[in-house]
């Protein structure tokens, strides 16, 4: 066995990643997006593979249906207990079957396991989700996240994480990607734009429209798609009525329009991200967005400016009025913002900036964060902004921002998120930020619905002009007086008034049962199979099967019980009672969450199985487009057509741009010069040094003790069973118990790898764990040639090492 390297991160076959390309095919229906993700793999490599690919979802997007076609068949996915889906992918790759698992990290990151991918095999991974839209001031801008920038910090530190889900870019991959999306006559009436990729848009004589990218694209960016001019007659005060069981789900969605805008001054702090990551387009976007802000400043307003990366620097050391002087100082300090501050210090920067002193008001200051949020541990960053009584208005720059952690700061806070593309204009971004800045505060938010619910999803403190808000409430009957009525106080002292709204209720269309196969029953093909002995978890294994743009109604009542998820995991209940519960209303609705997992399994012919533990095989993110000044994703018309680029940011920043269609536009360059050599830099530079053997297996205990189980039948079969372990790795106290077992006491390596196996066997305490027939086997080779005296002292050096290890992890 080989010891595992901690940062064991790149390709152990080399830089051919199994993931060929993305799919996506969606719908825009009122609020609701749905989407189908299909994300197309191949191995093409001569060893048998486990391929892990680390994903994120919009914010707020619901993971809802996982079905994989492989080996010219198509399976559908179950929602389980996190511990069983581990445990049975465990075994499923040890009995040389090809399962695959979908789990969610921290962050709105998921990761696929697909296990036991044979040479030259391919398979088809179908992920299903759905979003709830909101409208902007005007405006839908709906985004799917396509890549994960580096982010500074330890991700693998964050809950959920394995040390194999890391999000390791390298500047050779390159995955492509393909996106069509329908989009219903209400939302298509007005302009429809993307500013990060080049798209087609046909009209439909039904006034909808089809969308889909013009040209080749990769996963190198979020694709963002904007509709302007979206009709809100009906769309004020709304809500949809869905069956759940014997009762009904109601999600409520207000639109508000609060009037004119309040004279009272802002106390605005500036705190603008300068690490490295924001290098290239995201500085550049940030210096134009300031500039806008310090333009719509009156002179009564009070400010401060402040710069981060490893530190924090403030131009003052307390806020001032917004006078000619102050102006002057803030916009050479803009001038001169540039990238260069090192690594992503944002808890610092943010509590530093908190402590400035001078706002005018007895509330707290608003704080406008301009940054990409690549950060990890965004947990103490977000409490830390929730106890500072400063709302926080976040604008996240890029190609491919941290969604997660801006959206979190500004619901945490009362304040609000934009997101700005590099071909998008922030000063857009920044008037509307400010329009939100200047309305009168709301106070008071209640919610009252004609009838008492069982339960309600969380009523948030901020409410802001032309920006929607959705409220769920579950009820075990249908009601007979349901009338959702949202409530607040505009303004304060005797300026305030009382609004009240109140939401016309309509139903939302019925699921086509012939489309839709959620059932309390797992077929042969599904997770059951898996079991060594046939059986399922028919009260809690759910397919997800179903079709999402025929099934509206089916999919509100999940996605109301994902909110009530996530409200009780904001309050940080997570333990016990708590835990137990989420875990609970997970698998009742088919949902992928800290407690459950989407998981199914290909069940191979025996002469079709795999034979040796796969070799790992982490699949690597496209490096955002214009992240870390690598590139600038620049824009242009040409003929009516839309052209995106990027170039290298040692090349000329307004030359031409000659665009290419056979790689990835952050490696296009401008007419006349060549790339190669940079890129050649680049690429030693940033891609990790694959290992100089074929790579390593990944192991757990269980996946072990089910290779004993499965190669051992008789005493012929142990040396078979060596060789398929030499392959696999081992944690490092591991190896080195191993290695002194064979030193002091005199004991062969296959020895010591065979007692540990039997000292796993008892730690995990499973008896089918390699079972008995095959713990005979293993006890009759080690009779035969280690010494009894010498077992027993072996296996207590070994217990002692294994030490809080489980069946699914050391």
């Amino acid at each position: 066995m080989k010891h595992e390297p901690a940062a064991l991160l790149a390709s152990a076959c080399g830089r051919s990643m199994s993931l060929q390309r993305v799919d996506a095919r969606g719908r825009v229906a009122g609020l609701l997006l749905t989407m189908t993700v299909r994300q197309a793999y191949r191995n093409n490599t001569p060893d048998t593979l486990e391929v892990v690919y680390t994903f994120p979802l919009a914010w707020g997007a619901v993971l809802l249906g996982l079905s994989v076609e492989i080996a010219g068949r198509r399976l559908d996915g179950t929602v389980l207990a996190r511990p069983d889906a581990e445990a049975r992918y465990e075994e499923a790759v040890a009995c040389g079957d090809s399962p695959i698992m979908v789990r969610k990290g921290s962050d709105q990151l998921y990761t696929v396991d697909l296990g036991n991918l044979k040479p030259g095999e391919s398979a088809t991974i179908e992920l299903r989700y759905a979003q709830l839209l909101r409208m902007e001031q005007g405006r839908l801008r709906l985004s799917v996240p396509t890549t994960i920038a580096p982010r500074y910090g330890d991700t693998l530190a964050q809950p959920g994480m394995r040390p194999h889900d890391g999000t390791a870019a390298s500047l050779s991959a390159d995955y492509g990607f393909a996106l069509s999306l329908d989009v219903d006559a209400a939302a298509a009436a007005g302009a429809i734009e993307s500013p990060s990729h080049a798209i087609d848009v046909l009209r439909q004589d039904d006034g909808g429209a089809r969308v889909s990218i013009a040209g080749t694209a990769w996963l190198d960016r979020d694709f963002v798609l904007t509709l302007s001019g979206v009709s809100q007659a009906s769309g004020i005060a709304q809500a949809l009525r869905a069956p759940d069981g014997e009762g009904c789900v109601v999600m409520a969605s207000f639109c508000p329009a609060l009037g004119a805008p309040s004279h009272a001054a802002l106390d605005l702090k500036l705190l603008v991200d300068c690490s490295g990551s924001m290098g290239g387009d995201s500085i550049e976007s940030a210096r134009r967005g300031l500039e806008r802000v310090l333009a719509a400043l009156q002179p009564a307003d009070r400010l401060s400016f402040s710069r981060f990366g490893s530190q924090v620097e403030h131009v003052f050391d307390a806020m001032h009025a917004a006078d000619t002087r102050t102006l002057e100082r803030v916009h050479r300090a803009v001038g001169a913002t540039d990238a260069t501050m090192g690594g992503t210090q944002m808890h610092g920067a943010l509590q530093s900036t908190f402590a400035l002193p001078g706002a005018s008001g007895t509330r707290g200051a608003d704080v406008l964060l301009v940054t990409d949020g690549q950060v990890a541990g965004i947990e103490s960053v977000v409490e830390a902004a929730r106890a500072s009584r400063h709302r926080i208005f976040a604008v996240g720059v890029g190609s491919a921002p941290a969604e997660s952690l801006l959206r979190q700061l500004a619901e945490a806070t009362g304040g609000a998120c934009e997101l700005v593309a590099p071909g998008e204009s922030i000063e857009g971004a920044m008037e509307r930020t400010f329009a939100r800045l200047r309305v009168p505060r709301v106070t008071g938010l209640s919610m009252a619905w004609g009838s008492a619910p069982t339960w309600t999803t969380h009523t948030p403190t901020a409410l802001f002009d032309g920006d929607t808000l959705h409220l769920f409430a579950g009820f075990d009957t249908v009601p007979a007086g349901l009338a959702p009525r949202l409530s607040f106080t505009l303004g304060e002292g005797e300026g305030a008034t009382t609004v009240a709204l109140q939401a016309t209720v309509t139903d939302a269309r019925s699921q086509d049962p012939a489309a839709t196969r959620a059932t309390d029953a797992t077929s042969a093909d599904g997770a059951g199979a898996a079991h060594a002995d046939g059986a399922t978890d028919a009260a809690h294994a759910v397919t997800t099967a179903f079709d999402l743009e025929s099934a509206p109604a089916a999919v509100l009542p999940r996605m109301a019980a994902w909110q009530r998820i996530a409200d009780m995991a904001s309050r940080r209940a997570t333990r016990g009672a708590a835990q137990a519960w989420a875990r609970d209303l997970a698998l009742r609705h088919g949902l992928v969450t800290d407690e459950t997992n989407l998981f199914l399994v290909h069940v191979r012919a025996e002469a079709d199985k795999a034979t040796d533990l796969p070799t790992l095989q982490q699949t690597q993110q496209m490096l955002a487009a214009g992240w870390g000044g690598a590139g600038s994703v620049m824009a242009r018309m040409q003929s009516g057509e839309l052209v995106l680029a990027s170039m290298p940011a040692s090349y000329s920043m307004h030359s031409a741009l000659e665009a290419s269609a056979d790689g990835p536009a952050i490696w296009r360059s401008p007419r006349g010069s060549s790339s190669d050599g940079l890129r050649a830099f680049l690429e030693d530079a940033a891609t990790p040094i694959a290992p100089t053997d074929r790579g390593a297996a990944r192991s757990t205990p269980r996946r072990l003790l089910a290779l004993a189980r499965r190669q051992l039948q008789s005493s012929v079969d142990v040396e078979v069973l060596l060789v398929a372990l030499q392959a696999a790795t081992l944690p490092e106290p591991q190896t080195r118990m191993l290695e002194a077992l064979a030193t002091e006491l005199g004991l062969s390596p296959d020895d010591a790898l065979l007692l540990l196996l039997w000292a796993l066997a008892r730690h995990v305490a499973d008896p089918s764990l390699p079972g008995d027939p095959a713990m005979q086997v293993l006890r009759a080779r080690l009779d035969a040639t280690v010494p009894a005296a010498k077992q027993a002292e072996a296996l207590a050096r070994l217990d002692a090492t294994l030490g809080a290890t489980t069946a699914n992890a050391w």
